[in-house]
């Protein structure tokens, strides 16, 4: 500046100067951080607003309060900073959070304050935390056949299929670590804590009771939705296989143990409500869920049934036996969760049908009972009962009886089949006859358990003969003593006498005698 002579009069000459001043400003430096780990985010964008008016000391109003002053976004380093602002109050507010993490809604003031007369930027800081978005998987447990849940007792793991790794680079749980163990409550549910976002694999480890386990591997994987959304759900629904079971019949003879080839035929009857877990009434009391038919090993199976308790019937005999009027009852009983079938086994013996002959012995002219005649009962063939054993081979003697008062001899209880009668035995006065006579007892049906063959045998009564010759050197008649090998012990009356041809024959009766 230069000041210069005016006038004489003047005494003071001025110099007028003007000096401009610089405002001093400032900076907003904004940290975007994990609020677990304190890393930084990049991403991350925010708002500046004057929270009040900005007024520089000349008093001119640089912001209205509530204008948005600066829009930033952190860097890969988690870091943002406004361009120069006007010393003042604002507020920092982010306005989209970094992917995968939740928008911070808090509004952090900051105040840019003169420091003084050489420091021409002053700054404010301040760091704004994001909570990671999480997700909780949940677990329904249903049978398979129904899709009703199965109340309580199914359990889990969850494992993590990955790393997984949230974006500020943090591995939270590494492939294969099991982040959680669950058990499903009364409704067939399982929830899991927070998890953090990625991909899991769900795995059953224990069945419910009544049930197999699922061995599939579920995979769930939980993924960002927005900023706004703090739980995510992954839904999984794992399907179990109630298990089940088979009755198997065995149809054997009572007497040997041994099993009857083919023809048995059965009920199989539901004892109780059988009911699964799930509550589903899979049949009712009563109800006829099978019928069967035995094969060629005495065996019969039934299809696959739900667990439960079973009434076995016969209701058809193998031929040759009686039927089995018993009922048997069987429980398929659960066994454990890899066990697909149970099997309840029965046993059901049959008594073969037998038969019995009756002979009644007669006098064949007087038709008179006769007792005292003996005879053997035969087997006139192999008697084989279906169950394969041989009872009696072809000739064996099975029994000898012996007529009573009555005229009447029984066998005892034989097994079915051919057998040849002989009298072995005639009644004292009387005949043997010279011949057999077949019988064949045969089967009748399930419910007679004896089948009964009458045989009439008669007898012609004795005849003794007395044989007088003339001898060559005597001219009178004289009585030989011949010897019959019968002996007469008492003769109560002769019926018939004549003498035909130098032949005496005499016809006896009510004779005490024998050969």
């Amino acid at each position: 500046m230069t000041l210069e002579y005016e006038d004489q009069e003047t005494e003071i000459v001025y110099g007028n100067v003007t000096v401009p001043d610089e405002l001093a400003k400032g900076k907003i430096r904004v940290k975007k951080t994990d609020a677990e780990t304190g890393s930084g985010l990049s991403g991350a964008e925010f708002e500046i607003l004057a929270k009040e008016d900005i007024v520089t000391p000349d008093g001119t109003v640089k912001a209205k309060a509530g204008t948005v002053v600066d829009t930033i976004t952190t860097s890969d380093k988690g870091t943002a900073e406004t361009k120069k602002l006007y010393l003042g109050k604002y507020e920092v507010q982010e306005t989209k959070a970094p992917e995968g993490y939740l928008l911070n809604t808090q509004k952090y003031p900051v105040e840019l304050i003169y420091a003084d007369q050489e420091t021409e930027i002053v700054y404010g800081d301040v760091t704004v935390p994001d909570e990671l978005a999480k997700g909780k998987i949940r677990i329904t447990k249903t049978d398979k056949e129904t899709d009703k849940p199965i109340p309580s007792g199914a359990e889990f793991t969850v494992t993590a299929a990955e790393d997984i790794t949230t974006p500020d680079g943090t591995v939270r749980a590494e492939k294969g670590t099991v982040v959680a163990t669950l058990t499903t409550d009364d409704k067939g549910k399982a929830e899991t804590d927070k998890l953090y976002l990625g991909k899991y694999t769900v795995k059953e480890t224990k069945a419910p009771e009544g049930y197999l386990l699922n061995e599939k591997e579920f995979e769930v994987t939980l993924t960002y939705k927005d900023q706004t959304t703090e739980i995510i759900y992954g839904d999984v629904t794992v399907p179990d296989q109630p298990a089940k079971g088979k009755i198997r019949i065995t149809k054997t003879d009572k007497e040997t143990n041994k099993p009857i080839p083919a023809g048995a035929e059965f009920t199989v009857t539901v004892a109780e409500d059988i009911t699964t877990p799930d509550g589903t009434v899979r049949a009712e009391k009563g109800t006829v869920v099978a019928t069967l038919t035995t094969d060629e090993k005495g065996k019969a199976e039934t299809d696959k049934l739900y667990l439960g308790k079973y009434v076995i019937k016969e209701t058809k005999a193998p031929e040759g036996y009686l039927l089995n009027e018993k009922e048997f009852e069987v429980t398929l009983a659960y066994k454990d969760q890899t066990t697909e079938i149970v099997y309840g086994d029965v046993t059901v013996p049959d008594q073969p049908a037998k038969g019995q002959i009756e002979i009644l012995k007669k006098d064949e002219e007087t038709g008179n009972l006769l007792s005292g005649a003996e005879f053997t009962v035969t087997a006139a063939e192999d008697i084989t009962t279906p169950d394969g054993t041989v009872r009696a081979e072809k000739g064996t003697v099975v029994d000898t009886i012996v007529t009573n008062t009555t005229g009447i001899a029984k066998s005892k209880e034989l097994y079915l089949g051919k057998y040849t009668v002989k009298e072995t035995k005639q009644p004292i006065g009387f005949m043997r006859p010279n011949q057999t006579w077949d019988v064949e007892l045969k089967y009748a049906d399930q419910k007679t358990e004896l089948v009964k063959e009458n045989l009439t045998i008669k007898n012609q009564p004795t005849e003794i003969i007395i044989d007088k010759k003339k001898p060559e050197r005597t001219s009178r008649w004289k009585a030989l003593n011949l010897s019959f090998g019968i002996k007469t012990k008492k003769i109560q009356s002769i019926r018939e006498c004549s003498i035909k041809r130098s032949i005496l024959q005499m016809r006896m009766e009510k004779s005490d005698f024998y050969t």
